[in-house]
């Protein structure tokens, strides 16, 4: 399959363009570029250039990653045998964002997704426990008590059998430092109170960093946001601007069930089993795909009679546009244009309804909303 990409990483270009493999297999978006897995086992860096180019990235000892993911400028990837590999640029280190730090998950289970944000992160493993680590300043990590009448909280905790070779680079762990904006200790976030579709504690699937909030979604379809919420972005009950500090249940949806889920700058943006959008936060760009630019507290279902008659099975979200696709491969954008990252064939400064993505010459299996662009993957 060919990964096609738009927006900032094509600087002058207007238009959907092949950045040059034919055997990507997953792909990642992240700030100043995005993460292709390769087919081959490969792994490549797609950064910003007038001809899309990826760099090949190895891993410590020739690991092959599984799964990747790319935040605003740090690229994870995790590998069989449950260990998490994170590079970020360190402006102590000899060679910046040439170190990589080890995140060790010993004895629960295998990674099976990751998320990064501005400047934290979060696994899921396949035991349906979420992993949080790097910058808590806005309680991003889910670190905190539990919120009075913000919903449902989930306790979380630091589990001695997690370790990192190491501190992240750049991060401060000198004695005295405030745990609340930065921690390299790794919190386990447990489902203790997801009760509500079940008789059990029910596990996660799912994660999505926003730039300093975080999402994760159940199996039974429950979602939970915590971290900053200057614009509401958590889509939970609590006085405007004060950030959630442990994952709380974002009630307002109800008995939706919700199967995936995508988090921007100050927005989020999940999909339904019957195909709807729900989308909430910050909207001064059209980020909502809802008709107007007034923000949303909680979830507003995307009432478009064009995105009505498919029924959407993945979201994705950059800093201020989303981007969402179809089980038929039909996609939609909208939202913030500056750099063409919607992939319109006439392009505009932003967009608050949803506009159709014509894809010449192939099927789109998936896609994945940078910072500033767009990454389409599509089988001939």
């Amino acid at each position: 399959m060919r990964c096609l990409a738009c927006g900032f990483l094509l600087p002058g270009s207007s238009h959907l363009q092949d950045v040059g493999f034919d055997n990507v297999s997953k792909l990642s978006s992240g700030g100043w570029g995005c993460t292709l897995l390769c087919q081959d086992g490969t792994w490549r860096l797609l950064g910003r250039t007038a001809t899309p180019n990826a760099c090949s990235v190895k891993l410590p000892g020739g690991r092959v990653p599984q799964h990747v993911a790319a935040g605003w400028d740090a690229a994870i990837a995790c590998c069989t045998e449950s260990s998490v590999y994170e590079r970020r640029p360190s402006p102590q280190a000899q060679h910046p964002g040439e170190q990589w730090s080890s995140v060790q998950f010993s004895g629960e289970g295998l990674v099976t997704l990751l998320s990064a944000g501005e400047k934290h992160s979060l696994a899921v493993l396949d035991d349906g426990s979420v992993w949080a680590w790097g910058s808590n300043m806005d309680g991003q990590l889910g670190t905190g008590v539990e919120l009075g009448a913000g919903g449902q909280g989930i306790g979380s905790k630091t589990d001695g059998r997690m370790s990192m070779t190491g501190p992240l680079p750049g991060m401060n762990t000198s004695e005295g430092s405030d745990a609340r904006q930065e921690t390299a200790t790794l919190h386990a976030i447990r489902v203790c109170a997801a009760k509500r579709w079940s008789g059990k504690p029910d596990p996660f699937r799912q994660v999505a960093c926003g730039a300093r909030h975080s999402c994760a979604l159940t199996q039974a379809g429950a979602l939970y946001t915590w971290g900053c919420n200057l614009h509401s972005q958590c889509g939970v009950p609590c006085q405007s601007g004060t950030n959630v500090l442990a994952p709380t249940l974002v009630q307002s949806l109800g008995g939706l069930k919700v199967t995936c889920v995508a988090a921007g700058l100050h927005h989020a943006i999940v999909c339904t089993d019957a195909g709807a959008v729900y989308t909430w936060g910050h909207n001064q760009d059209g980020q909502l795909g809802l008709g107007d630019y007034q923000g949303r507290a909680e979830p507003a279902l995307v009432e478009d009679l064009t995105l009505e008659a498919y029924h959407i099975v993945k979201v994705c979200s950059g800093v201020r546009h989303c981007a969402v696709l179809s089980d038929k491969g039909a996609a939609f954008s909208w939202g913030w244009n500056k750099f063409c990252q919607l992939g319109l064939e006439k392009p505009t400064a932003k967009e608050c309804v949803p506009c159709r993505i014509i894809i010449q010459d192939g099927m789109l299996k998936d896609l994945s909303c940078g910072w500033w662009h767009t990454l389409f993957l599509v089988e001939a």
